[in-house]
């Protein structure tokens, strides 16, 4: 895992990034961290995805995150604060981890965890419900389930349908569902997506607390793509703002000012503030 992006590398990040949704976003970021290709790393599960973001949050910045929180009873403001480091240090998970089976009405049903493709399937998907059915109906990896539909309620469909996300660009853009959700009876959607919760629970990140202003318990879930990019955000426009200052005191170009080392450029910024 890289440490935080030269000068060059993050400021070509923040610009694409700008233009990007953040499905595209999370990926670019990773490919900056890691030196993968993106195709490749679409189509990580959104968990293992996580555990890379994670450990590039912990390589870039170090492993606390601070911020602040609003109590959505009182609107009361709280300071939070989380330590990543046992994450960021945990064994990745293992392609086994990845998948899993379920029991429904006698059968096994196969299923795999979403990947990037998966969540473009449905990033502007209007309806919660079928956003969700849809996702799992993708992450079905055998024929069983067609067969608990004709034994739950008699109807199976030979329908194939192709989800595509027209908004999302570049890898994510065009992902192709392989199954139609409507071919997935509730009880073999409500099994798999059960499954595919708890195993991913392992990347995700929630904070607990209770308000101390009026005692109301609070719990957030941080999307950590996004925490990250904010943070890049923020550093690429501090940099934008040390060449300007730069180049108008010295008059040196920007290739030049951000070639310096960070310690050096900071010496100089000290000079003219």
């Amino acid at each position: 895992m890289r440490s935080l992006p030269d000068s060059q590398t993050l400021l070509a990040l923040w610009e694409r990034g700008e233009r990007e949704h953040p499905i595209d976003r999370a990926l670019s970021i990773l490919e900056a961290f890691t030196g993968e290709p993106r195709d490749a790393l679409a189509w990580l599960a959104l968990r293992r995805r996580d555990e890379l973001l994670i450990a590039s949050r912990v390589a870039a910045f170090g492993p606390l995150v601070e911020g602040v929180a609003v109590c959505g009873a009182c609107a009361c403001k709280l300071d939070t604060s989380l330590d990543l480091s046992a994450r960021a240090s945990a064994s990745p998970a293992d392609g086994e981890v990845d998948r899993g089976t379920v029991e429904v009405a006698g059968r096994t049903i196969a299923f795999r965890l979403p990947d990037s493709h998966d969540l473009a399937s449905i990033a502007y998907c209007a309806e919660p419900r079928a956003a969700a059915r849809t996702l799992i109906a993708r992450c079905i990896e055998d024929s069983g389930a067609r067969a608990v539909d004709a034994a739950l309620d008699g109807s199976v469909t030979g329908d194939v349908s192709d989800d595509v996300s027209d908004a999302v660009a570049d890898d994510v853009s065009d992902a192709v569902s392989d199954h139609d959700s409507n071919d997935v009876s509730d009880a073999v959607t409500d099994a798999v997506g059960d499954a595919i919760e708890r195993l991913s629970d392992a990347s995700s990140i929630e904070l607990a607390m209770t308000c101390p202003d009026c005692g109301h318990a609070l719990r957030f879930a941080v999307d950590i793509g996004e925490f990250l990019w904010d943070e890049l955000s923020a550093r690429a426009q501090h940099l934008i703002d040390d060449v300007d200052a730069l180049a108008s005191a010295y008059g040196w170009s920007e290739a030049a000012i951000l070639a310096l080392p960070d310690a050096r450029r900071r010496r100089y910024l000290e000079r003219i503030r």
